[in-house]
């Protein structure tokens, strides 16, 4: 109540009744707890002139997933340093209370703002043998095929955060792939196909397809200041470009929702980079295929110093992404850039 007292003397222009900084605090360090960490400290500060004060805890000894490489988790913790958001790591959040939360180590943190994004869990009902009886890993995530059928009983499906694939099972955990939206959009046409197919056989032994899920995906994380830290392979790169492009893709993505010209899913689940690198090549200034590796390493590294368009960084992306010796150069020469 007392910050809803202080943004509303903000908004009318009264700054005598600010007491303190915003004490904002983020639970679970994955992507999403990162974009809300930067994202909130900034329009907050842009938008009431408060100051804010940012703490993100994460249980693990660093942000991000390991998928991301060390590349990414340093972007994040430069970021960090240059924002005054203080990074805990290694400690998990045991209980939340009205204006503070206890920490797994005794530490009480104080917050104004308390903001979960602690990853999926699974639905406590598929943990309990009255309610069913399909298997499940040790997480309680429902077991399935690579056709998306349900261990137990093939009838039954499942996709998307709920599932865990017998396929990358590891000690009783699911491995891959991670809980990722750019996964579960891409299981949705296996599901309805073998859906469809079922019930047009009539038994849950017809010929299915399989999800085959991709290796590598193009993470964009906002930073909330027209900014955003791109990653892929173990590469990370940041700039007003890489927002740019976070921005182009969400927007395409979301036009697809609007009938009646409602794309595909097939070509819902195409690989972004591709598409947008496609779309941008016929007014390229400058055939890709003749570019040096190392101009490349530095116009995606070097941010916003490389006097390069945003389209051209897009073409070297989708280059990379189908040429695997030229990707490995790339990457040889990007490793002056990890520090």
């Amino acid at each position: 109540q007392q910050q809803q007292q202080q943004l509303g003397s903000t908004a009318n222009g009264d700054s005598s009744r600010l007491i303190a900084p915003v004490r904002v605090l983020v639970a679970g360090g994955g992507a999403a707890g990162v974009e809300l960490c930067f994202g909130i400290s900034h329009r907050v500060q842009q938008e009431t002139g408060l100051q804010v004060h940012t703490t993100l805890i994460d249980g693990h000894d660093h942000v991000l997933p390991l998928g991301y490489g060390g590349m990414a988790v340093r972007a994040v913790q430069r970021e960090a340093a240059a924002r005054n958001v203080q990074l805990v790591t290694g400690r998990r959040v045991k209980a939340a209370e009205a204006a503070a939360v206890l920490l797994d180590d005794g530490t009480s943190l104080p917050y104004d703002l308390l903001v979960l994004a602690t990853g999926a869990a699974a639905h406590p009902w598929l943990c309990d043998p009255a309610q069913t009886d399909l298997a499940t890993d040790r997480r309680g995530f429902v077991l399935v095929q690579d056709t998306l059928q349900t261990q137990q009983d093939p009838c039954i499906f499942a996709c998307g955060d709920c599932c865990s694939m017998l396929s990358f099972q590891e000690d009783g955990v699911g491995t891959f792939p991670p809980k990722a939206g750019v996964y579960a959009v891409r299981m949705g046409p296996v599901l309805e196909e073998n859906v469809r197919t079922v019930l047009a056989a009539g038994r849950a032994t017809a010929p299915l397809k399989t999800y085959h899920p991709q290796q590598t995906f193009l993470s964009l994380l906002m930073l909330g200041d027209g900014r955003a830290i791109g990653a892929k392979w173990w590469l990370a790169f940041t700039g007003a470009w890489v927002w740019k492009l976070k921005d182009h893709i969400d927007q395409k993505w979301m036009k697809m929702f609007e009938l009646p010209n409602a794309t595909e899913p097939e070509e819902a689940a195409a690989e972004p980079v591709k598409a947008e690198a496609a779309a941008a090549s016929a007014g390229s200034a400058k055939d890709d295929s003749e570019a040096d590796p190392r101009q490349v390493a530095a116009a995606l590294l070097e941010g916003e110093t490389q006097d390069e368009s945003f389209h051209t960084k897009l073409e070297h992306l989708d280059r990379m992404h189908h040429d695997e010796a030229f990707r490995d150069q790339v990457l040889a020469e990007a490793k002056v850039y990890d520090v």
